[in-house]
């Protein structure tokens, strides 16, 4: 009897334990598990590449288990995420940046390259990208300027102004490795300051420069010889051809593989092979010749294998992920907090839609899809990103719950006519 009793108290524990959890918004909890059941789908057909190139050393199905790992890490950093309190977020951005920046400083001289490009750093045994989360770095310094600037209105200027000045210069150091990086970080921080209230006089005081320069940067692009880029900067000569490709009207070209735009024609390939109907992972034909399809280009892979149900369901969640982190902004009134959760709806959702433009073929450039492409930094810090916004929705719903409460003992006071207070 005393067994049946300690098992039915500790039900209600276990329970709590469970709700405790996944207490935060139900909506997003949701969205973030299919991006995942998506990722784990999609990934693990478009890895068939790199699965033969496993298979010849003994450990075939090595990509595909190393992305689930990645996956289950993920949802388990995105629960920790979630149960942390908001106010921890601002406490350790010092901490977090000074990481992150190390490792953007370590970079050029423990840099590892790879496809061309040295954008990646091993931290314990693992390959980091420090671009990926330094996102979380401009999210968090915007909202701290934006918190110290309606704490104190007369020093705006100098809030945005240092903002502005420290991430240009770590977005001019990314630029000179990954243009497209680069310039996503630049428009992000402009459409956040905006957001942000930043003071008119000052956004034009530093656009305009900016846009100058911008302006040159292209027309030298344009007009220099591509062997005088080449002793500028070795990857101007990619930026040039890319630059060119966007202005160049030749729709033959486009009938005709070559490997300076196999990508991209590989991506038409893609989603011209896709059905009205679905017809499931695996079946996609250009997977193998596709280069980076599991990464930069897996929503053609989507598109392909799942039609028109994955043309529309992917573009969804992430139009989902922007408009419920506005209405999770909307209701709070923490300005720190509703800061984090405007840079997080926009800092993502924006990176989706570079992405699936690449695919379309609009342009050119390299970007993952969020909580979707293979990537172990990528992942994580989508998946920390998506807990902070869940820790802000949790105590939301907290302080919901409490004033619904006092709301009913308010009137169950009056009803018996008594003084609520």
């Amino acid at each position: 009897m005393q067994v049946d009793q300690t098992y039915t108290a500790s039900q209600p524990n276990r329970a709590d334990w469970f709700k405790r959890i996944f207490e935060g918004s139900w909506q997003l909890w949701v969205v973030y598990v299919i991006f995942l059941i998506i990722s784990a789908l999609s990934v693990s057909s478009a890895l068939s590449s790199e699965i033969y190139k496993s298979s010849t050393s003994g450990f075939g199905f090595a990509p595909i288990f190393k992305h689930l790992i990645f996956l289950l890490a993920a949802f388990g950093l995105t629960v920790l995420t979630s149960q942390l309190p908001p106010a921890w977020f601002r406490n350790k951005a010092l901490l977090y940046s000074a990481i992150v920046i190390a490792m953007i400083l370590a970079l050029p001289f423990f840099g590892k390259e790879i496809n061309g490009a040295v954008r990646w750093i091993d931290v314990l045994g693992f390959s980091l990208q420090p671009s990926e989360f330094f996102k979380l770095c401009l999210i968090l310094w915007g909202a701290i300027t934006y918190t110290l600037s309606n704490e104190s209105p007369e020093r705006a200027n100098l809030y945005f102004g240092v903002y502005w000045v420290v991430s240009g210069l770590f977005i001019g150091l990314f630029m000179l490795e990954n243009l497209s990086t680069g310039v996503l970080f630049g428009v992000f921080v402009a459409i956040y300051s905006i957001i942000l209230k930043a003071p008119w006089r000052l956004l034009f005081k530093f656009g305009v420069p900016i846009l100058v320069l911008g302006a040159a940067f292209v027309a030298t692009l344009i007009w220099v010889s591509p062997q005088q880029l080449g002793k500028i900067h070795e990857r101007a000569i990619t930026w040039q051809n890319r630059l060119h490709k966007i202005a160049k009207d030749d729709d033959a070209s486009k009938f005709i593989l070559n490997d300076a735009d196999r990508q991209s024609q590989m991506g038409q390939i893609a989603l011209a092979n896709s059905r009205l109907l679905p017809h499931g992972p695996g079946s996609s034909k250009v997977r193998d010749s596709l280069p980076m399809a599991y990464s930069d280009f897996i929503y053609a892979i989507i598109v392909e294998e799942y039609g028109i149900f994955g043309l529309i369901l992917v573009p969804l969640l992430y139009i989902f992920w922007f408009y419920w982190a506005g209405h999770l902004a909307m209701r709070e009134k923490n300005r720190h907090r509703r800061a984090l959760l405007l840079g997080i709806g926009l800092m993502f959702p924006l990176q989706a839609l570079v992405n699936i433009a690449v695919v379309a073929g609009i342009f050119m450039t390299g970007q993952t899809l969020p909580l979707i492409s293979y990537g172990g930094s990528s992942l994580m810090v989508c998946s920390i990103a998506m807990g902070m916004m869940l820790s802000i929705s949790r105590v939301q719903n907290e302080v919901a719950s409490l004033e619904s409460e006092v709301a009913l003992l308010e009137g169950g006071a009056r009803d018996l006519g008594l003084d609520s207070k």
